[in-house]
Order: C-alpha cells, then sequence, then structure tokens
C-alpha cells in the first residue's frame, strides 16, 4: 500500500467554459487534453451548473470548498466567461489563465478581474495592458482526441453544404441558389439564420453538421484574413468530415467562386499566408500548463472513483460518509478524485466540495464510469424502503433512476459495461423481505459487485438474498476509518454560549422522528433528563441537530424539562465537522442517530441508544454497549438508570468501547485496504480516456428528450395563456372603460331631461312643431 500523502503531488484544475460548439467549443477540447495529461479537470457551464453563474457571471465563492478540498491550482477561464469580482479572494491562490480563440473573448474575460492573469492563451496577438503576465500565442491546431473521433451514426444526415459565418440576407440567397442548383440542403451556424437550415447549439449538432458536408462555404467579404474562430472551424470541418471548402468573394454581382473550386484546409490556410500549424497540441498544452505547476517533471496521475449513494440531502450520515470516503481515498491513493453520483448535486459541490452528477443524467454517468478505476456504492441503501415505492424489479429498464435498489443495479450495470469493479462499501442492509428487493440484490452480485458488509446483519442479509459467499464479507461501517478531530467552530461556540466542556459534563441527545417513536416518548425522555441533572449538578444537555427535522422532537423534550435552562441546541446546519468535532467534547451521550452514536463510541464516549432501527442494535452490540441499547417503550427510569452507568459504571464502559471499537476499526481498514488495492491495481483516467471518442448525436436518453419536449409544449402553451389572458383582460378593461363612459352620457342625458330649461325648451318647440305637422298635410 501506498503511504499516505497529499494533493500536493497532484495537478487539478477548475475549466469554466460556455460549450456553445458543443464538443467542439475551444473549452471542452481544453479539457480532454488536459484529462489524457493526466490532470484532474473540474469543467463547468451555465448549461451544466446554472446555479453557478448569475446574469452570465460566475459565482466563484461556491467553489471555494471544492477548491480547497483537491488542492486545485489553477482556474481556466475559456470562451470569454467572466468571474464575479467582488468573490475574488477565492482566486487569491489559483494560476488564473484566460483561454479564448479570439481577443474579444478573452478582454471578456480579463475585464471581470480585479486582480491581473497569470497567463493569456489567444489564438491572436494580445496587447499587454498590464493586465497578464505573459501570454501564448494559441496553436490551431487538431487535439488527438478530436482526430480519433467518429461519428456513431454514419446516416444521421445527407450530404449538404455548411456555412459557419453569420447570416446575411445576401449569403442566405446565394446559399439557397447554391443548393437548388445542386440539388442538395443547406446548414448554417449562427442564431439569425432561419430556423430551418439552423444548427443547434447542444452537444453534437455542429459536429455531426460537420460529419456529413461535402462542401464548407467560406464567404471572403474583403475585409482581411478569416477571424480565428473560422479558421478553428475549417479546421475541425476538414477533420470531422474531411470536407473541401469553397472560398466565394463578394464583387458588385454578387458573389463569385474563387480559386477555381473547392480547395483543401492546407490550400485555404495557404491562401490566406497563414502558416500550417506544425506542434502537436497536447504538447503544447503540457508546456504551458508545466509552468504553472513549478515546471514539476512528474506528478500523481487522475485516478477517479465514482460513488453511488443518498447524497445531497443533508443527512448527516451520508454527508460524512461521503467526505469520509473522499478524504480517505485521496490520502491512500494520491491523486484520486472521488465524484458522486446523488440527489442534489449543487448542495453537495457547495457543502462537500465534490464534483456530483445527478442521478437523471445517465450520460455523464456513463462518462463518468468510463473514466473510473471503480465504483462504490455506499452507506444503508440495500433495505425494503428501496424498492417499496417503485414497481418493483421492473424498474430497473427505467430511464429515470433514484437512488433505490432498481436504480443502483442500474449503476451497476452501466459500471459492468464500462468494465468498472464495483464495491459495496461499507454497505448496509435490512429489512430486506421483499422477493423483488432480494431478486435485484441477487442480481446486483451476478454482475460480479463486491460486498463489504458493515455489520454480520447485512452479511446475512445479502446472502440470504442468493449472492455468492466470495463476493460478501463481513466488514464494517467506513466511518470508523476516519478519525476524531476537534473542531475551532464547536469550541467557539462552547465559548460563546459560556460552556467549559473540561468542568462541565456535556451529555448530547441525538433524537429524531419515526414511525416507531411511542406517544409521550418527549414526556419519557424529559424526565429521565431532569433526574439525570438533579443528580449530577456539572450535566449539561446538549441537543444536537444532525437533520434539521430533529429541531421538533429535541424542541418538545426541552419544553416538557424542568431543567430546560440547562439545555442547549447545537445546530451548525450543513458543516459536518462541526457536529463531529462538538460530539468529541462531550461526556457521554443518549442517542437514536446510527453515527452520532457511532463518533461518540470512536471518540472513546460512552453512549445510552435508542433502537428505533436493527442497524443501531447491531452497533451498540458491536461496540460493547449491547446492555445500553433500550427499546423504544423504555421508561424513564430505565433510560435514567442506564444514563448514570456512563458517570458511575464509566470505566468499564470505556475499556468495553475500546475493545468494541478497536474490533470495529481493524474491520474498517481491511475493507480500505481492498478498495485501495483495487484502485491501485487501476488504471488511470489519462488512459482510459485516451483510446477514440465515438460520438453520439444524443446526451439525453430518448426518454428524457421527450420529456424535455414536453416541458417546452407545457411552457408555450403556458406563455400562451397568459398573454391570451393578458389581451383579454385588456378588453374587458376597454369594455368597463366604455361602459362608464356609456353610463356617465345617460347621467347627463337623465340631468339634462329632468332641468327647468329642457322642460320649457319642449313647450316652446311644441306648438310650432304641430303647426308644421298640419300644414305639411
Amino acid at each position: 500500500m501506498s503511504e499516505l500523502a497529499t494533493v500536493e503531488d497532484s495537478r487539478n484544475v477548475i475549466v469554466i467554459g460556455d460549450p456553445i460548439l458543443g464538443v467542439l467549443a475551444p473549452s471542452w477540447r481544453l479539457k480532454e487534453t488536459l484529462e489524457i495529461l493526466g490532470y484532474g479537470v473540474f469543467y463547468f457551464s451555465a448549461h451544466t451548473w446554472p446555479l453557478l453563474f448569475q446574469g452570465g457571471v460566475v459565482r466563484f465563492s461556491f467553489l471555494r470548498n471544492l477548491i480547497n478540498r483537491w488542492g486545485v491550482k489553477a482556474l481556466v477561464l475559456a470562451d470569454g466567461v467572466q468571474v464575479d469580482a467582488e468573490q475574488s479572494d477565492v482566486l487569491d491562490n489559483l494560476s488564473v489563465i484566460v483561454y479564448a480563440l479570439d481577443q474579444q473573448q478573452c478582454r471578456c474575460s480579463l475585464d471581470s478581474l480585479n486582480t491581473t492573469a497569470d497567463l493569456v492563451i489567444c489564438a491572436s496577438d494580445m496587447e499587454h495592458e498590464g493586465r497578464f503576465s505573459s501570454n501564448l500565442l494559441l496553436p490551431l491546431a487538431p487535439d488527438a482526441k478530436l482526430r480519433s473521433t467518429v461519428l456513431a451514426n454514419d446516416i444521421a444526415l445527407s450530404g449538404g453544404y455548411l456555412c459557419l459565418q453569420e447570416f446575411t440576407p445576401e449569403r442566405l440567397a446565394c446559399l439557397q441558389g447554391l443548393a437548388d442548383r445542386n440539388d442538395t440542403v443547406v446548414r448554417c451556424l449562427g442564431d439569425s439564420w432561419p430556423e430551418e437550415i439552423k444548427i443547434r447549439s447542444d452537444y453534437s449538432s455542429l459536429a455531426y453538421a460537420m460529419g456529413f458536408s461535402n462542401l464548407l462555404i467560406y464567404f471572403d467579404e474583403g475585409d482581411g484574413k478569416p477571424a480565428p474562430l473560422q479558421r478553428y472551424l475549417m479546421m475541425c470541418g476538414s477533420i470531422i468530415g474531411d470536407a473541401s471548402i469553397l472560398v466565394l468573394s463578394r464583387d458588385d454581382m454578387g458573389y463569385r467562386v474563387e480559386c477555381g473550386g473547392p480547395i483543401s484546409y492546407g490550400a485555404f490556410l495557404e491562401r490566406y499566408k497563414f502558416e500550417v500549424e506544425d506542434v502537436a497540441f497536447e504538447q503544447f498544452v503540457a508546456s504551458s500548463f508545466d509552468s504553472l505547476f513549478d515546471g514539476e517533471a512528474s506528478f500523481n496521475h487522475c485516478r477517479i472513483a465514482t460513488l453511488f449513494g443518498y447524497v445531497g440531502k443533508g443527512n448527516f450520515g451520508d454527508e460524512y460518509i461521503l467526505s469520509t470516503i473522499a478524504k480517505r481515498l485521496n490520502l491512500r491513493c494520491p491523486g484520486t478524485i472521488l465524484l458522486a453520483v446523488g440527489e442534489d448535486p449543487w448542495h453537495t459541490l457547495v457543502h462537500r466540495g465534490i464534483y456530483s452528477i445527478g442521478l437523471e443524467d445517465s450520460f455523464a454517468l456513463d462518462r463518468a464510469l468510463e473514466a473510473s478505476s471503480i465504483a462504490l456504492v455506499m452507506a444503508g441503501l440495500l433495505f425494503d424502503q428501496g424498492v417499496r415505492w417503485t414497481m418493483g424489479k421492473g424498474e430497473l429498464v427505467s430511464t429515470q433512476m433514484h437512488s433505490d435498489l432498481p436504480g443502483i443495479a442500474s449503476f451497476c450495470q452501466v459500471a459492468l459495461l464500462n468494465d468498472t469493479p464495483v464495491f459495496f462499501y461499507g454497505i448496509g442492509a435490512g429489512p430486506l423481505d421483499l422477493r423483488d428487493g432480494k431478486l435485484l440484490v441477487r442480481y446486483m452480485g451476478s454482475l460480479g459487485a463486491r460486498f463489504l458488509a458493515r455489520d454480520e446483519m447485512t452479511a446475512k442479509a445479502v446472502l440470504a438474498a442468493g449472492v455468492s459467499p466470495d463476493q460478501v464479507a463481513r466488514r464494517a461501517d467506513v466511518a470508523f476509518t476516519a478519525t476524531s478531530e476537534p473542531s475551532a467552530y464547536a469550541d467557539q461556540w462552547l465559548i460563546d454560549h459560556g460552556v467549559d466542556y473540561r468542568i462541565e459534563k456535556l451529555i448530547v441527545v441525538s433524537l429524531r422522528d419515526y414511525e416507531n417513536v411511542v406517544p409521550g416518548f418527549d414526556k419519557t425522555v424529559a424526565r429521565a433528563l431532569d433526574s439525570l441533572g438533579k443528580r449530577y449538578q456539572d450535566a449539561r444537555f446538549l441537543f444536537c441537530i444532525l437533520d434539521q427535522d430533529d429541531i421538533v422532537p429535541s424542541q418538545a423534550v426541552i419544553d416538557a424539562m424542568e431543567l430546560s435552562d440547562r439545555t442547549l441546541i447545537f445546530n451548525p446546519g450543513d458543516d459536518i465537522d462541526a457536529i463531529a468535532g462538538m460530539l468529541v467534547r462531550c461526556y457521554g451521550g443518549l442517542s437514536m442517530r446510527y453515527h452520532c452514536s457511532l463518533i461518540l463510541a470512536r471518540s472513546g464516549v460512552p453512549c445510552v441508544g435508542l433502537g428505533y432501527l436493527p442497524k443501531v442494535v447491531s452497533l451498540y452490540r458491536e461496540c460493547g454497549l449491547g446492555n445500553h441499547i433500550l427499546r423504544m417503550d423504555a421508561d424513564s427510569d430505565e433510560i435514567f438508570r442506564h444514563l448514570v452507568d456512563l458517570f458511575e459504571g464509566r470505566e468499564f464502559l470505556l475499556s468495553r468501547i475500546e475493545k468494541g471499537v478497536g474490533a470495529l476499526s481493524d474491520l474498517a481498514n481491511e475493507s480500505e485496504d481492498e478498495v485501495v488495492a483495487c484502485l491501485e491495481a487501476g488504471t488511470s483516467a489519462a488512459r482510459l480516456l485516451s483510446h477514440g471518442s465515438e460520438l453520439y448525436q444524443r446526451n439525453i436518453t430518448g426518454s428524457s428528450e421527450q420529456i424535455d419536449y414536453l416541458r417546452w409544449r407545457a411552457w408555450v402553451l403556458e406563455t400562451e395563456l397568459q398573454e391570451t389572458t393578458l389581451q383579454l383582460e385588456e378588453k374587458n378593461r376597454y369594455l368597463e372603460k366604455k361602459s362608464s363612459e356609456a353610463d356617465a352620457l345617460r347621467a347627463e342625458v337623465d340631468e339634462l331631461r329632468n332641468s327647468t330649461s329642457f322642460k320649457i325648451g319642449s313647450k316652446l318647440t311644441y306648438l310650432p312643431g304641430k303647426l308644421k305637422a298640419l300644414i305639411q298635410k
């Protein structure tokens, strides 16, 4: 096994780009090249991480934990992306690289910085202007990955002409004329082109348009050499589709063909007096980034471990295990980056500093497992609850994954297709009584998964499901590989609340709401704590909130206590290190929660348990505290007597804990050794990704695409409904206005009719009117 090391020996970088060109975006090409060179690359864009951007500007402070966890040394701002200057303190210890094709994009990124960029890499010369330390000319040369890219669907489109310049009416007319004369189709890049010929700005549409193009059309407007973007796109088109270039020059009569007809990309460069790029793109990137990492010749190439779990929802136990695995694997196997597959990627990124994939993103999952040396499934996910809310084993074929048994089985399937070994690492199981649940666990075993069970009960449940005995080992919870460390936040919190843990005896209380909590439970616990407080005047009760739902049962107990003035609620939110650090400072505990009990025991703090689930009962027995795990219906006297043991029988309990925890730690270390051995024997991400790429048209499943379409249609219909409603409201307001005007006119008429002048006038005109009528007869 390797010695413990740090991330200092690795090269981890953040690349933030705007991949409007899909896989051909310069930022994406740089990402893939850095990965092949052995770098760990965290790639962000507004499409995949919308919450990271506000008004198109990167809110960089959200990446602080990721930078600190993985020792990120460099930030690449590519494709003209901008950062929030007010949050630039995060950049203090990073090398900042601005990477773009043209000067305008470079300036956009540079203008957003309130610091000097270390390096600018641009395809055209940049004026220094004192805003960067050095600059390099970006060679417009293809990378090896691009050269080896193959379009997986070779019948996707018909052949045609491709224009990679912006729309003008004259260009459109010329292209339509060319297409009509040659009975072919035209495709164009740019938002202003008509919808029927416009290429979508997505993952692969541009690459496919290039691959099925017979000609690349270039309009020479006589305004100088082609811009770097045009040269770059022509280069990509000539590689992916092996297409020739037709140059059309403008004169008084319109556009005419130059060079006697189509020419090669090399001839195109020669026509505009560009030098042919003979440098290998990989060599350029390697030498450019070497200078940012002190020019060290060797470093730990990145390895990726992909982990599946119920993470991102703020559950303390799951978050603690996730963080422990990330830290331990990188220490044991330097260069290892843990990538999570979970419920809420944004939460995992911001609070844990771990790059994460949503369960619904099966494309990203496949790519992650392709680059992974090992696949892990963590925590207590093998139980009936994980299949009860599905349609059973048939859920396995669903394209919408969840962190349930069918979802885990799907994860194992994709891992197997990528030849990635799967470990159920410190897994918990039970109850596992449903037939479909057992069948799914057996199926995962048939896929070759290795089950490292966290307790004997789990091992028996997995074996009972039909998994081969040589694939199952009784081990211990991953949290036993972690160390108990104080927390500066927790210590300061105690000082701020007037608590000296060295003098007062802190009794931590960790409760939760669950379906088997008996009526009057809060009052029972309150009486037990009151009795303990009256017996030991130096006892203080610290209610520790491991999940926000714990607040209600904790407050209910406090409200029922006589000694509520000796209680405190500690709720640091998502700061799992603060919670673990606080538990280290406690004298004893009363706990329902599994991982609160585990960390207390691992820290040598005796605790009384309330066995709301079998896993808690199993933990106490294996830790040497089997006599101190109580039923949920235990009365206050029973709870009190066992809490007294934490004071009076302390030495005996500590010796039992030391023995039990020691044995469990040994088992957990055996489990970690096995995982690390597999990881070290595996292949680095650079080698796993160095093969040629098969480029598919979709990066979402067909059903997901249909869902997206239906959502779009719903949005369109909702928008139309809102517009129609506004129009109706406007018409109603108009009718109400006209009705009010009519009422006002009627009132004026009535007032006039009732007036004296109207009555006199009527009488004066009556007789002349009658006389006129008689004369006419």
